[in-house]
């Protein structure tokens, strides 16, 4: 029977779960994924698991958890997919998650189904439906991911929408893994996971002695709350980069975990604000601001392209759903921590610059985009440190990042380059044609237009753009 506490009047009671119940909770979510398969994390029994698609004559849902890599779960291949249903794995987590740590492992032989990209669905109640989460991106091998499903779920499904090789057999996309483990990915802070422990080992305590208070009941239920939200908010790359639409506030900090594969620049869209003082140290920061070409030989054709980036200094702000681009100190996994920030609705919004020739835009994404996308549209992106254009359908780009459209005004797009490099603002620009105002005298100053904007004693005062000033090309 529920626990509970009578109180005045007396028709007013609080139900509280059952004492083991709670404890067994707070141990669960509050466990660590370990380096090995010592513990599959939530998983503690086959049962918990389930597929639409079964392979009848190898394998078993049993040996995701079995800490046995030479057994495995495969799915349906040796009879037709008369449906022609996406195979799923579906998991009962037993308690109501938000953030989740996936670990998994391939199979040690014809190591060639493994999941690449898995579809994420949740529901508390499967007769009642299922929402999409999102889409995440699987490392290779042995590997690990985070899932968030922007709200709290007991039942995940993962939809193999793509393996290793793809391969098929009676019309099954069918997907193999041997190991599968997963873990509370809320962020928890080390002072919250000291507090968890301490609360612990009260509840042990009392139930070595008799039985729990409702006290420490209550103050159980409070700290399950409180794990499974987290003190920060993790965003992570390579997740099921979930979208929210709404504000997210209350927490700690922001966390944004990111994968330097280089220090090179590199594209960066947020959906919360941070202040560059705490970027600084590991971190450069630069604000886009203009799209310059350059005829170096004066033969009417374009020889040079570059993006004009401007560096953000101390007491700048990186703001949200704004694009920037950013490259670290060093390489490897890093975090960009955003100390009371609150998450802004992820909108994907364009920015854009012109020339007489093109408009070029710049969008950010919160879901990424297919290399066939970047390719069909010829999209830029930062690559190697410079803006590139997709050339295959390979080019897939991921959240968190943003790419450069053209569209043209008067002339063809097969004039610009494949490559674009990022320049420091004021840097490069007048390499074409220094201005010497000195040796000009009071030169008349032209636009493109061939409009009379001035001259070249009043240079200074016109804003950004091309000049003609004496026969030649000025940057300004």
């Amino acid at each position: 029977m529920p626990a509970y506490e009578a109180v005045a009047p007396w028709n007013n009671y609080t139900i509280l779960p059952e004492p083991s119940d709670v404890v067994v909770k707070t141990e669960a979510i509050l466990q660590q994924m370990p380096d090995d398969w010592s513990n599959h994390g939530l998983l503690k029994d086959a049962a918990q698991l389930s597929s639409n698609k079964v392979e009848r004559t190898e394998g078993s849902l049993a040996g995701l958890i079995d800490g046995n890599a030479a057994t495995y779960f495969h799915s349906t291949w040796s009879s037709t997919n008369s449906d022609n249903a996406t195979h799923y794995l579906q998991v009962d987590l037993g308690y109501a998650l938000q953030h989740l740590q996936l670990k998994y492992l391939r199979r040690n032989q014809e190591n060639n189904a493994e999941p690449k990209i898995i579809r994420v669905f949740a529901t508390n109640d499967p007769a009642e439906g299922w929402t999409e989460t999102g889409v995440a991106h699987l490392p290779s091998g042995t590997g690990s991911e985070t899932i968030d499903l922007g709200n709290s779920y007991r039942y995940v499904r993962f939809n193999v929408e793509a393996t290793q090789y793809n391969r098929t057999k009676n019309g099954n996309l069918y997907f193999t893994w041997a190991e599968l483990g997963i873990w509370n990915a809320a962020g928890i802070t080390d002072d919250l996971r000291q507090e968890a422990e301490t609360l612990l080992t009260t509840a042990r305590t009392e139930q070595e002695a008799g039985a729990l208070s409702n006290a420490t009941i209550e103050a159980l239920v409070s700290m399950n709350e409180r794990l499974v939200r987290g003190d920060y908010l993790r965003i992570k790359d390579g997740g099921n980069n979930f979208r929210y639409t709404e504000t997210q506030n209350g927490y700690a900090a922001i966390h944004y975990e990111r994968d330097f594969t280089h220090t090179g620049w590199q594209a960066l869209y947020v959906p919360f604000d941070i202040s560059y003082d705490d970027l600084s140290t590991d971190f450069t920061v630069a604000a886009l601001n203009d799209l310059h070409q350059f005829d170096d030989d004066n033969d009417g054709l374009f020889d040079r392209t570059s993006l004009e980036v401007r560096y953000l200094r101390s007491g700048d702000v990186v703001k949200a759903n704004t694009p920037y681009v950013i490259r670290a100190t060093a390489t490897g996994m890093q975090t960009l921590v955003a100390a009371g920030a609150v998450l802004q609705p992820m909108e994907e919004l364009n920015v854009d610059c012109s020339s007489i020739l093109y408009r070029y835009i710049f969008s950010g994404t919160y879901t990424g985009v297919s290399g066939a996308d970047m390719q069909a549209g010829s999209y830029y992106a930062m690559s190697s440190g410079a803006l590139a254009q997709a050339e295959s359908d390979a080019a897939a780009l991921g959240a968190y990042r943003w790419y450069m459209a053209v569209e043209s005004r008067t002339a063809s797009t097969a004039a610009l380059p494949r490559h674009i490099p990022i320049v420091e603002s004021g840097a490069d620009l007048t390499d074409i044609k220094a201005v010497e105002t000195d040796t000009m005298g009071n030169a008349p100053i032209y636009d493109l237009n061939g409009r009379r904007v001035g001259t070249s004693r009043t240079l200074g005062s016109l804003g950004k753009g091309i000049y003609l000033v004496g026969g030649k090309k000025i940057i300004r």
